[in-house]
């Protein structure tokens, strides 16, 4: 059965439709605050431009590396903000003076700027933003049909109140949180609101810190810890997740959980990742949208905003034995990723968008990712595993897994975003 499901996936990569040849190739600009903040959105996007035929394989594992890429069919540029706000609006403008045709946004701040400076523009790009909590609330759209007729993309949807939820089963005497969020970070602001509205709901009671860059957030979290809190909360910040070490390393030394708004986070220390976790099919949708735009099929003004809202629990074991944290036995029933043992462990579920123009189960998915035989990566109980130094690599390449290319599914995809 083995070699049954490599043949599979090897026929799949021989099926992949060419693109037609264009006169002039168009050029795709994909924009953050840093690098390797979206492996999986960035691979997933790089493997559905080669599944429809715009770029080769050589093609898309140069283009991983961050590398410019002038392709045979398009060229792709990438920009980053060096993790700092202020760097922003330059790298936008910067990017924009390479004339892209398309751009992609990541992040709240960013999404915010290519708007605001394409909105003046006579002849705009078309500009999807992705990694998004709260599109309206930052004024990149109106509602997901009224906004910019150049503008569309992903939202992200994070439940605050499914956090405080969990933290209090995790703590049933829990009093008192910790919040720390960036200033200017609209999804950081953003979430703490919501997450004093969640726990104002329960009784609890939310200690604010602000920090400006990460190097604030040694001095926030030693502010928060000497006021007591029982747990910190992270809100969704591009910006401040690089730095979420410092607040995990001074947290767990007063044996306080740490939990971020994503299930990734769990790769960066935190106790506890609730929230997002659908990062593959984010990129995927993203570069659906992107494939439209380059076979000249997408109506950018007539497509709305799509909202992915489905959320998991993810569980760092070992930072949690550090701080000498039991974990509440009905949070680990419920979770579908765990670090343990110096190993990232993920259910099928959670890749289960890998495969989603094919009806698998959680067993085939298991039996799929043995048989691509990606280094590091192994089955175990159930689990994909993967050794924590080698996740930046395994997030990257299980995007680049082709999914079974389906131009129906992607044309329904599109057309069921069409706004009225």
């Amino acid at each position: 059965m083995t070699r049954l499901c490599l043949t599979i996936l090897l026929l799949l990569a021989l099926m992949m439709p060419l693109a037609p040849a264009q006169d002039g190739n168009p050029t795709l600009a994909i924009l953050s605050l840093g690098p390797h903040l979206y492996p999986a959105q960035e691979g997933a996007i790089l493997t559905m431009l080669h599944v429809n035929g715009f770029i080769r394989v050589d093609e898309q594992q140069a283009a991983l590396g961050y590398n410019a890429l002038q392709g045979e069919k398009v060229n792709i540029i990438w920009g980053h903000a060096n993790n700092n706000l202020a760097d922003v609006n330059i790298m936008v403008e910067t990017m924009l003076d390479q004339s892209p045709d398309a751009l992609v946004a990541f992040s709240t701040k960013v999404a915010q700027v290519a708007v605001n400076i394409t909105n003046d523009m006579d002849d705009p790009p078309t500009t999807l933003f992705a990694a998004v909590v709260n599109p309206v609330g930052a004024g990149i759209v109106e509602s997901d049909c009224v906004k910019p007729a150049h503008v569309t993309g992903v939202q992200r949807y994070v439940d605050y109140e499914v956090i405080i939820d969990a933290l209090q089963t995790q703590d049933p005497d829990l009093a008192r949180i910790g919040v720390i969020f960036a200033v200017g970070d609209l999804a950081s602001e953003d979430g703490l609101q919501r997450t004093e509205a969640a726990a104002d709901a329960r009784g609890i009671a939310v200690v604010s810190a602000s920090v400006v860059e990460p190097g604030d957030l040694a001095v926030a979290t030693d502010g928060l810890l000497g006021k007591g809190v029982d747990a910190i909360a992270l809100p969704t910040s591009a910006l401040l997740a690089p730095g979420y070490g410092i607040v995990v390393e001074a947290a767990l030394d007063a044996g306080v959980p740490v939990v971020a708004s994503t299930v990734t986070a769990i790769y960066l220390g935190v106790t506890f990742g609730i929230g997002e976790f659908r990062v593959l099919q984010e990129g995927y949708d993203i570069g659906r949208l992107l494939v439209a735009e380059l076979n000249g099929e997408l109506d950018t003004a007539a497509t709305g905003v799509y909202t992915l809202a489905d959320s998991a629990i993810g569980i760092n074991l070992d930072s949690a034995a550090l701080a000498d944290i039991e974990i509440a036995e009905s949070l680990i029933e419920q979770a579908d990723s765990f670090v343990a043992d110096d190993h990232y462990l993920m259910a099928p579920r959670m890749i289960l968008d890998m495969f989603q123009n094919m009806p698998v189960t959680d067993e085939m998915v298991l039996m799929l990712i043995q048989a691509a035989g990606m280094p590091g990566v192994s089955v175990e109980e159930g689990m994909i595993q993967v050794p924590m130094a080698m996740m930046l690599g395994a997030a990257s390449g299980l995007a680049s897994l082709p999914p079974a290319p389906n131009p129906e599914a992607d044309a329904a995809f599109i057309e069921s975003l069409r706004c009225e």
